[in-house]
């Protein structure tokens, strides 16, 4: 089995995601109500092209993703990763280049992914 490497440790990680939820709430975007999150064992995640395209359009506003998204190949990926309905990452309109795409935090994803067009790894996180 292919191992990844991610460079944030899974604490770090939640701490940066508690900062953007707590930045939405106190915005008025995200439920007023604040939110903490949170993490199991198995957080650690990988998603393929092919995965990715089975989850586009599949919101749940009580699970965020926090990793590095590989493109593989030159503006072959197109759609949009957002957080609470705001863009984090929008390949519509810019779509994206070869390489890595760290940091990036996301609940809601849809567009066009195959199984050559990249891969996600990284963590989930649940709020209560």
């Amino acid at each position: 089995m292919t191992q990844y490497w991610i460079q944030i440790p899974v604490e770090n990680a939640r701490e940066v995601v508690q900062r953007k939820v707590d930045e939405l709430v106190a915005a008025g975007q995200w439920n007023s109500v604040p939110q903490t999150v949170s993490y199991d064992s198995e957080c650690e995640v990988i998603f393929y092209g092919d995965q990715l395209a089975d989850w586009a359009s599949y919101y749940d506003r009580f699970t965020i993703y926090f990793g590095t998204f590989v493109v593989n190949l030159d503006q072959l990926t197109s759609g949009t990763m957002n957080i609470e309905g705001y863009n984090v990452l929008d390949w519509n309109n810019y779509p994206p280049m070869a390489g890595h795409y760290p940091c990036v935090i996301w609940n809601e994803i849809s567009g066009t992914f195959d199984s050559i067009s990249g891969y996600f790894a990284g963590y989930k996180f649940t709020l209560s």
